[in-house]
């Protein structure tokens, strides 16, 4: 069932100036839920039919700003609410604490400085290559909104379009271009999680994304022949050497990247390593000659 709302006087409880608490009823399958608007008037000064106080209560300017600006809020509210779920009787509640100073609200945090935010907490549990992300797709955002920071409130999918707009402009590669939505996608849900941003309120929901899905990207692996010809290259620099055998270390290791080649210890004539990206075992025979033989 529909829930209803309207302010009333509650007679049955007299304060001890003489006047009855106006109260904000919120009805629910027939289930009243009561909220107090923390001003209160006598039966004479109040307008049932209107819901207001009336000119000749002392407070009457102060009070009915207060009482109509409740009922344009939850107005809006209800309007707001998306067409897949119900209004919840606990946000209606929260809302007019809000408004009535019931409970205290601290300031938001806004886009950029939530994106900080992130990036602390990522480096508090050492993800510093995740944390690196982050402040890639911060900055290249900083830079489209001109250094300006925004609540997430104002931020919509014509937002998001003319933030991919800008990026393609900047010669931004899909691959890219896919990171950046995918990181700034996850800071949002996150700010929903965290209550800074209004679950009903999610821009990307409306954002043609599927094109970031899987982005094919151009082919630059090198040939056989080509890394045949980095091995028979006579070189007499020690650093160019030295750069040579990890480049064909880590190629005959399957793409071994550099931290994980950096941990590896010797064991007799056999590597087993896990992989630090995807926890995944490998490992390999080092025969007599120094080759690395796949297992």
């Amino acid at each position: 069932m529909a829930i209803t709302t309207k302010l009333m006087l509650r007679i049955n409880k007299t304060l001890p100036s003489g006047e009855h608490p106006i109260m904000f009823r919120i009805t629910e399958n027939r289930n009243n839920y009561e909220v107090s608007t923390k001003v209160s008037s006598t039966k004479e000064n109040w307008n049932k039919a209107s819901q207001c106080v009336l000119d000749s209560h002392i407070n009457h300017k102060s009070i009915n700003a207060l009482l109509n600006n409740i009922k344009v809020k939850a107005t809006f509210y209800f309007a707001n609410v998306p067409d897949d779920r119900s209004p919840r009787v606990s946000e209606i509640k929260s809302l007019v604490e809000k408004l009535t100073g019931a409970v205290k609200t601290t300031p938001k945090l806004m886009l950029l400085e939530f994106f900080d935010s992130e990036v602390a907490r990522l480096k508090s549990m050492e993800r510093y290559g995740y944390a690196g992300v982050h402040i890639v797709t911060r900055s290249r955002l900083n830079k489209f909104m001109k250094e300006k920071d925004m609540n997430f409130e104002d931020i919509d999918v014509n937002f998001l379009r003319r933030f991919e707009d800008w990026l393609i402009k900047n010669n931004i590669a899909i691959t890219t271009r896919s990171i950046d939505f995918r990181t700034f996608r996850t800071v949002w849900r996150n700010a929903m999680k965290e209550k800074i941003c209004r679950e009903n309120h999610y821009p990307f929901k409306d954002f043609s994304y599927s094109k970031y899905n899987a982005p094919k990207t151009k082919k630059r692996a090198i040939s056989v022949e080509q890394i045949n010809k980095i091995v028979e290259l006579n070189l007499e620099n020690d650093k160019l050497i030295n750069s040579r055998n990890y480049f064909l270390f880590s190629y005959y290791c399957r793409g071994l990247n550099f931290a994980d080649l950096a941990s590896l210890k010797w064991t007799y004539n056999f590597i087993i390593f896990r992989r630090s990206l995807y926890e995944r075992i490998s490992g390999f025979l080092v025969d007599n000659k120094g080759i690395v033989v796949p297992r």
